[in-house]
Protein backbone atom coordinates (compact mmCIF):
# COMPACT_ATOMS: atom_id res chain seq x y z
CA UNK A 1 0.00 0.00 0.00
CA UNK A 2 2.70 2.29 0.94
CA UNK A 3 4.90 1.47 -2.12
CA UNK A 4 1.74 1.71 -4.33
CA UNK A 5 1.86 5.55 -3.28
CA UNK A 6 5.08 6.76 -2.96
CA UNK A 7 5.77 5.19 -6.60
CA UNK A 8 2.63 5.78 -8.06
CA UNK A 9 3.59 5.70 -11.93
CA UNK A 10 2.96 8.87 -14.16
CA UNK A 11 4.17 11.21 -11.29
CA UNK A 12 7.20 13.11 -10.89
CA UNK A 13 9.47 13.32 -8.25
CA UNK A 14 8.15 16.44 -6.72
CA UNK A 15 4.74 15.53 -6.61
CA UNK A 16 5.81 12.08 -5.20
CA UNK A 17 6.33 10.74 -1.56
CA UNK A 18 9.87 10.47 -2.71
CA UNK A 19 10.30 14.36 -1.94
CA UNK A 20 10.06 13.73 1.99
CA UNK A 21 12.46 11.02 1.89
CA UNK A 22 15.42 13.19 3.66
CA UNK A 23 13.55 13.42 6.84
CA UNK A 24 13.84 9.41 7.19
CA UNK A 25 17.69 9.91 6.46
CA UNK A 26 18.37 12.99 8.19
CA UNK A 27 16.19 12.67 11.84
CA UNK A 28 17.22 9.69 12.65
CA UNK A 29 21.03 10.77 12.46
CA UNK A 30 19.63 14.11 14.73
CA UNK A 31 17.53 12.05 17.40
CA UNK A 32 21.41 10.09 17.90
CA UNK A 33 22.76 13.39 18.37
CA UNK A 34 20.54 14.82 21.07
CA UNK A 35 20.28 11.51 22.60
CA UNK A 36 24.05 11.36 23.26
CA UNK A 37 23.53 15.63 24.45
CA UNK A 38 20.45 14.41 26.52
CA UNK A 39 22.33 11.06 28.25
CA UNK A 40 26.01 13.57 28.76
CA UNK A 41 25.06 16.42 29.87
CA UNK A 42 21.39 15.83 31.81
CA UNK A 43 20.94 12.53 32.94
CA UNK A 44 24.62 11.55 33.98
CA UNK A 45 24.80 15.11 36.18
CA UNK A 46 21.64 14.15 37.81
CA UNK A 47 23.22 10.48 38.68
CA UNK A 48 26.01 12.24 39.97
CA UNK A 49 24.05 14.45 42.23
CA UNK A 50 21.93 11.87 43.61
CA UNK A 51 24.99 9.48 44.62
CA UNK A 52 26.38 12.87 45.43
CA UNK A 53 23.16 13.33 48.18
CA UNK A 54 23.11 9.69 48.99
CA UNK A 55 26.82 9.98 50.11
CA UNK A 56 25.73 13.28 52.36
CA UNK A 57 22.49 11.00 54.17
CA UNK A 58 25.07 8.32 54.54
CA UNK A 59 27.90 10.26 56.03
CA UNK A 60 25.24 11.97 58.26
CA UNK A 61 23.41 8.94 59.62
CA UNK A 62 27.31 7.31 60.61
CA UNK A 63 28.22 10.41 62.34
CA UNK A 64 24.84 10.19 64.16
CA UNK A 65 25.39 6.30 65.14
CA UNK A 66 29.29 6.86 66.26
CA UNK A 67 27.18 9.74 68.20
CA UNK A 68 24.79 7.29 69.89
CA UNK A 69 27.82 5.03 70.19
CA UNK A 70 29.48 7.26 72.41
CA UNK A 71 26.86 7.38 75.03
Amino acid sequence: MIVAVVFKPGRGIQNSGMSWAWIYLVFPWIGSVVAVIVYEFLFKKGQDAVEAREEQVEDAENAEARLLQQE
